[in-house]
């Protein structure tokens, strides 16, 4: 990237970049080659010069929260990836009203609608993660889903217009809610009910139970989304004999098969070695094919 152009980036987002900076340390992964640029971004008026500035001199740009559902390539990232701050790390709660910018993470969110007696978002326990992906991904478990508390998103849109578009304007799906590509989520609204403190703790700690087998490490979460039928996409891995199957130095988890775990000095080729086998075995064993939960990002 060139100075000029660097120059120009810090100006707008009033503060310092980082220029080739190595991606695994901003991934759940601990994997990824360098990013061109890195900017955070600390306010509605900063992202909308950048935005109308990457547009304007055709520069690619990738929104990056916590890093926990990607896997970016060995190459890294070319253009500007913008990590949300200030401004956007905050929420204010207004009854069972939620207004959360998009980079509040979800287990603060938890934690403050839990002491102000709300419920609804229980199953955000234990995912990581901010609440603008938690919107991206319609992140949820078999207790309830992002779509079941959303009431509105506001998105930036390419050309800088900010725009606020009501829950049924969207179009989710499992694991995926249809953002259009290039616009940023910048807010979201949350509608919450009420409920004793104490009923809410019961409920995060059922819905903790429930992933007490989840194992540790570095990993991306669930890789595959579960297919229809009767068996999980981990059942369906296990089943098809890769568990503890390693490339690298990444291996697919002796405790649950649909993660996969960097032991140590893993790249991005050898998890995307491993997926693709997963997929092909799977395949060819039970007709299944498996996607893909995580984004896979190329350089």
């Amino acid at each position: 990237m060139r100075r000029d152009i660097r120059r120009e980036i810090r100006r707008i987002i009033g503060g310092q970049i980082k220029s080739n900076v190595s991606l695994s340390g901003y991934t759940s992964f601990h994997v990824g080659g360098p990013a061109e640029c890195i900017a955070d971004v600390g306010g509605v008026d900063s992202l909308r010069k950048l935005l109308e500035f990457a547009v304007k001199n055709s520069i690619n740009y990738f929104m990056l929260g916590c890093g926990t559902n990607i896997l970016p390539s060995d190459s890294g990232l070319k253009g500007i990836v913008i990590k949300l701050k200030g401004e956007f790390e905050k929420f204010e709660i207004s009854g069972t009203s939620v207004v959360a910018g998009s980079a509040v993470k979800l287990n603060d969110l938890l934690k403050k609608t839990m002491d102000n007696d709300l419920s609804g978002i229980e199953f955000m326990s234990g995912i990581p993660g901010s609440i603008g992906g938690a919107v991206v991904t319609n992140a949820g478990t078999a207790d309830g889903k992002m779509e079941d508390v959303l009431e509105w998103v506001e998105l930036m849109e390419k050309s800088g217009r900010v725009k606020r578009v009501p829950k049924e304007s969207i179009r989710f799906s499992y694991r995926k809610s249809y953002i259009p590509a290039g616009e940023v989520i910048t807010a979201v609204g949350l509608k919450l009910g009420n409920s004793k403190k104490s009923d809410i703790i019961k409920r995060i700690e059922r819905v903790k139970q429930s992933r007490i087998n989840q194992p540790g490490g570095f990993s991306a979460g669930s890789v595959f989304k579960n297919p229809k039928g009767n068996m999980t996409a981990g059942q369906l891995i296990e089943g098809a004999g890769l568990k503890c199957k390693a490339i690298g130095g990444a291996v697919i988890s002796k405790e649950h098969a649909n993660f996969i775990i960097n032991k140590g000095g893993a790249t991005s080729k050898d998890i995307r070695k491993l997926i693709k086998l997963a997929r092909e075995t799977v395949r060819k064993k039970y007709g299944v094919n498996l996607k893909p939960e995580i984004r896979i990002l190329e350089g």
